[in-house]
């Protein structure tokens, strides 16, 4: 059995490394997100 503490670390690295992955995510879906309301605000505009 490791020791608490090395495990807590265990747990601390991998929930970082699990959260920079989760913020790429949100950041890349938030791009795409702000590229498809630029879109449909073009349309928006062409259509009137």
């Amino acid at each position: 059995m490791k020791s608490t503490k090395e495990v807590s670390k265990v747990l601390v690295t991998i929930s970082k490394i699990i959260f920079g992955a989760v913020a790429k995510k949100i950041s890349g879906i938030n791009k795409i997100a702000q590229c498809a309301k630029g879109r449909c605000v073009m349309k928006i505009v062409k259509v009137v």
